[in-house]
């Protein structure tokens, strides 16, 4: 008995099997286009001593599995709107065996308006806001959506959306995966080392504010 496939059937069967066989090889190229840019973007700030120089700040931790984080000059998290895949807001290093430091990465990163009653603006509180958020996450290269929304990170750091890109240093996770089990911290500090951060400065401001008040 023989079976015949009309051209009908043929061709649309054809037409899908090329395009997912051109598509991955596609998305690769695309893949390394950005990270060639970003390369060459940050090419000089693989000595942290030129990023320092240039006005970025360094982060006195290291995170775990993410390294150390350089916020770059003039970054403001409460105005932070646009993201672009160019002009990440953070530079990120890794420690070396040396002592050194290591350019690993970049981290986008984005404020979660909510809704208000006033409006839309940053949101600051523990919890997610009732009226729920503004606007959606962003989406970067390849459609790579941001994580979040996250609750801030250190004091006066309201709800973000965030994208890691590891574009200097391999990471089996993924380029755009928020943990690289590949950079290791001397002393690692967790994801929610920020919380006890915002913890110890309240604490601060309440002793000051009660020697305020026993002063006068």
């Amino acid at each position: 008995m023989r079976f015949f496939l009309y051209p009908a059937v043929v061709l649309p069967i054809v037409i899908l099997l090329a395009g997912l066989v051109l598509s991955v090889p596609s998305q690769q190229s695309e893949l390394d286009r950005y990270i060639g840019e970003v390369r060459a973007g940050t090419m000089k700030y693989r000595d942290p001593a030129v990023a320092l120089a240039a006005g970025y700040q360094a982060s006195e931790v290291c995170v775990a599995k993410e390294g150390i984080h350089f916020i770059k000059p003039g970054f403001t998290r409460l105005i932070n709107l646009e993201v672009g895949e160019l002009t990440p807001e953070f530079l990120i290093y890794a420690p070396s065996d040396d002592g050194n430091l290591r350019l690993v990465g970049v981290e986008y990163y984005s404020v979660a308006l909510a809704n208000t009653e006033v409006g839309q603006a940053p949101w600051f509180e523990e919890n997610p806001p009732p009226l729920g958020w503004a606007r959606p996450p962003p989406v970067l290269y390849l459609d790579k959506v941001f994580q979040g929304p996250i609750s801030g990170h250190t004091f006066g750091d309201p709800w973000h959306y965030e994208l890691h890109a590891y574009v200097w240093d391999s990471n089996p996770e993924g380029v755009f995966s928020r943990d690289n089990p590949n950079i290791v911290c001397p002393n690692p500090v967790s994801h929610d080392h920020e919380e006890d951060m915002n913890e110890e400065h309240m604490h601060e401001e309440d002793l000051v504010e009660e020697e305020m008040v026993g002063g006068s």
